[in-house]
């Protein structure tokens, strides 16, 4: 193996001039992060007075959502120290890597980050390794451990105890203000001549990740230059967002697709206290043939009546279609299983019409008796019933208006939420 002491790393080197200037939003984190970095800069003066402090720190979320630009930002906060990476796809199995690196990582008489990227690969083959390095950390330790993972289920809770990865921290997604805050800044650091309308851009770019966020603005500039229009924008988070289903061929887009999305559209517009309507779209070009596109809005509604609101966007196509065609679409598969997991969820996790309904799907958690189940089943399957009754009154009555927005979908390809005024307001 390398000699180990060629894998110290300089503070500099490894984070670069990251700061938590760079990361945008997450401002409790922050915080909480900076007072940490403040502990182990005082940890002399602090240890003195008998108290310890937290050694490991676990950052886990969805890929992109920089978790390892915090991580390089609490490194810069911290004085003189150095770096040691531990990286969980490269580490050997045959070696005695980790040893070695902690090993020497507490050989010196300065602050060390032991660095350990994607702990969740890495502990499914080193775990006992990994226990017994955190065990020997104590309050005269100059080892701080920051790990990162995507999946933080795959790490054993003995792993996550406290004294050995004290501080579990999940790294979400931005949320609509900090969406607005990156693309601003990527865009405002390429000095582009044009003005943006951000508050609409942080909406259309919902469940996006920061680096989704930064691949919008990149990809808008290689297309468009340094003049982009909120068009040029919203064409590149629509690219983005189904690249995974672009086809390079052409798909028959027929009628009934026209028909199967504005079922959903005019569900979602008549929700609009839990969900606003963006636009629904019909695609020759890719395998999703259609697409509506629906966004939470940020009203503080109970969470049972937005699931069920969900519930019925998510089975209207499929009733639209049936309802005023007889028609079936294979395409409805997804949408009506979604529906059948947000009743279970209803039921099951949320304790839906009363606790005597709750339902455990914890690892470790009581099993459930055969009577129960029986019984979260049917009330799951009550729950879609109703949804489905009020999404077939809701078909009947507007049935002009889906038919004349499905035509209009049809022939534009695209309808928005001011078609859907439009034709609504009629009635």
């Amino acid at each position: 193996m390398e000699n180990i002491e060629r894998m110290l790393l300089e503070k500099k080197d490894f984070c670069k001039d990251i700061t938590f200037d760079n990361v945008f939003g997450y401002d409790e984190l922050k915080n909480e992060l900076k007072l940490v970095a403040s502990w182990w800069n005082n940890r002399n003066e602090i240890n003195k007075k008998g108290i310890d402090i937290p050694h490991g720190i676990l950052l886990y979320g969805k890929p992109g959502t920089g978790k390892s630009l915090i991580e390089h930002a609490l490194i810069n906060l911290l004085d003189d120290c150095k770096v040691i990476l531990i990286d969980g796809k490269n580490t050997s199995n045959e070696s005695d890597e980790i040893i070695e690196k902690f090993s020497f990582a507490k050989s010196l008489d300065k602050l060390v980050v032991v660095c350990i990227e994607e702990i969740d690969i890495l502990a499914r083959s080193k775990e006992r390794q990994l226990l017994n390095e955190l065990d020997v950390l104590n309050s005269n330790s100059n080892v701080f451990i920051i790990a990162t993972c995507n999946d933080v289920y795959a790490v054993s809770d003995a792993l996550k105890r406290r004294d050995r990865l004290d501080y579990i921290i999940k790294i979400g997604l931005p949320n609509e203000e900090d969406r607005k805050s990156i693309l601003k800044s990527y865009f405002t650091k390429s000095n582009i001549i044009s003005e943006l309308d951000y508050d609409y851009l942080g909406y259309i770019t919902y469940l996006f990740t920061a680096a989704d966020l930064k691949a919008v603005a990149n990809e808008t500039l290689l297309r468009f230059g340094n003049n982009p229009t909120n068009n040029h924008v919203e064409s590149v988070v629509d690219m983005i967002s189904k690249r995974s289903n672009k086809y390079y061929g052409e798909y028959a887009v027929d009628y009934m697709t026209a028909v199967h999305e504005v079922g959903h559209a005019v569900v979602a517009y008549l929700n609009d206290e839990y969900f606003k309507f963006y636009k629904a779209t019909l695609e020759s070009t890719s395998t999703m043939s259609g697409l509506c596109k629906v966004f939470p809005t940020n009203k503080k509604n109970g969470d049972y009546n937005r699931i069920i609101a969900d519930i019925e966007i998510s089975i209207a196509g499929h009733i639209a279609c049936k309802k005023l065609f007889n028609y079936s679409s294979e395409g409805a598969i997804n949408d009506l299983e979604k529906a059948r997991n947000r009743s279970a969820y209803l039921v099951n996790t949320l304790g839906y019409k009363g606790l005597d309904k709750l339902l455990s799907h914890e690892l470790h958690s009581f099993k459930p008796s055969n009577n129960k189940m029986v019984s979260n089943e049917k009330n799951s399957a009550k729950i879609l019933y109703k949804c489905e009754k009020r999404v077939n009154k809701i078909v009947k009555k507007y049935k002009k208006e889906i038919i004349e927005l499905a035509n209009i979908l049809y022939d534009k390809k695209t309808i928005t939420s001011d078609d859907i005024k439009e034709v609504m307001n009629k009635k």
